[in-house]
């Protein structure tokens, strides 16, 4: 639906407002990648999702929003560089964010309902990572304050959506991928004793706990050499 209205002009304006079913083409009107995927439905679909945006565009991961709101002064006053001058923006990058509010579509007896609500307050903007099967991880933008709230948008209620140019990195921030750990070995020069090693990312750990006999510093667990060689 448009934005708080079937206007024309007003879908000119402020975009249109989707459901999740439809942001992944759960129809397949596009493609079959998220096709039947929807409300109360953990779909996964990782992160790279065109879905109905254009071609070499996609859905945004919940962590690039973080990372755009860090960018722009944090959650605090992220809002205020990114909105629109008409909401109280300064809309210093030129994002001109709008405050669309949201669309509820509902059955109440036989007669369809339809509700749209928080135009002018504020808005959630769609991003591809789910939280759980009725909802995906969202940021809150509104007109009245500059902080940005972390939120959670329902699958079943349109919201707007911002498309996002390029291909996701594999792995969100923070992430690590298993199989890019490297295993090693390193032997102390001080007492010859042989360590498992692991790098995760660009650390190298120890994969065992220190063997070293430092003099009246260092005991065995119940003075056992064993528990030494183990736990050492």
């Amino acid at each position: 639906s448009c934005a708080y209205t079937t206007d024309r002009a007003m879908c000119e304006k402020q975009g249109r407002l989707f459901t999740f079913a439809a942001i992944v083409d759960s129809a397949g009107l596009l493609g079959d990648a998220a096709k039947g995927c929807g409300y109360q439905m953990m779909c996964n679909l990782g992160r790279n999702v065109q879905g109905i945006c254009p071609d070499g565009w996609r859905i945004p991961n919940y962590d690039e929003y973080t990372t755009l709101i860090e960018v722009m002064g944090d959650e605090g006053i992220a809002g205020r560089n990114l909105k629109a001058v008409e909401y109280g923006g300064t809309d210093s990058v030129g994002f001109s964010l709008l405050i669309s509010g949201r669309h509820i579509e509902f059955q109440r007896l036989s007669s369809p309902e339809n509700l749209y609500e928080f135009m002018d307050n504020s808005a959630n903007l769609w991003t591809i990572t789910e939280s759980t099967s009725d909802a995906v991880l969202a940021y809150r933008f509104f007109a009245d304050y500059d902080y940005v709230g972390q939120d959670m948008c329902s699958k079943y209620i349109a919201h707007p959506l911002r498309c996002v140019k390029g291909e996701a990195s594999r792995l969100a921030p923070g992430q690590f991928a298993p199989e890019a750990v490297v295993k090693g070995t390193f032997t102390d020069s001080r007492d010859g004793n042989v360590y498992k090693t692991v790098q995760i990312a660009d650390q190298v750990w120890m994969a065992e706990y220190l063997r070293y006999a430092a003099d009246g510093v260092a005991v065995c667990y119940d003075n056992l050499e064993e528990n030494c060689a183990k736990y050492g």
